[in-house]
């Protein structure tokens, strides 16, 4: 994140960021950073033009509505910011100031079960008495394709781009050999 908003400064002309690591700067504020990104995606395709522009817009639509990736970006900004601090605060004796980053991961899985009928499906056979290692299996692949495919758009706005020159290539290198194929949401497809 800290990378593709960098370069998209720097392609607009602005100096590299110096806040990145200070308390004032984004620090580990991912979900933040993920927000500031996307609108700087939306603000990009706006005026149109764009080679590809319907696939590049339901990509982002697509970024803008997973709620699984939204569930996902929180938990781990809570755990990076606060909740790693939750269980030493218990080892110390005192009550976790922060929701513990295993609850958080819950809301994370209940987003996946209920934005699929599919999982939500299987999870309801697997409480009825289907063996759970199947549905966990599938849950989490359901998990870690949101993740995947989060960093691959990224990516390939970055090879059409969208963020400036600078992260053209960039994006073009960060994009894994094994990068999930890009699927958007049913509601994003133009």
């Amino acid at each position: 994140m800290k990378l593709a908003l960098g370069t998209a400064a720097v392609s607009r002309g602005e100096q590299w960021p110096k806040i990145w690591n200070t308390k004032m700067g984004w620090g580990h504020a991912l979900d933040e950073m993920d927000e500031r990104l996307r609108g700087e995606f939306r603000n990009s395709l706006a005026p149109g033009g764009w080679e590809h522009q319907p696939l590049l817009e339901s990509w982002s639509c697509t970024l803008d509505n997973d709620p699984v990736w939204a569930e996902t970006v929180s938990t781990l900004r809570n755990y990076a910011d606060k909740g790693r601090y939750h269980h030493l605060e218990q080892v110390a004796g005192r009550t976790g100031s922060t929701r513990s980053s295993g609850e958080m991961w819950n809301d994370v899985e209940l987003a996946a079960i209920g934005s699929d009928e599919s999982l939500a499906d299987h999870h309801r056979r697997t409480q009825a008495g289907e063996p759970f290692g199947p549905f966990e299996h599938r849950l989490r692949s359901t998990v870690a394709d949101s993740i995947k495919r989060w960093a691959s758009i990224v990516c390939l706005f970055g090879m059409h781009g969208v963020l400036g020159e600078d992260w053209r290539a960039l994006g073009a290198d960060a994009l894994s050999d094994d990068a999930l194929p890009v699927r958007v949401l049913a509601g994003c497809r133009r």
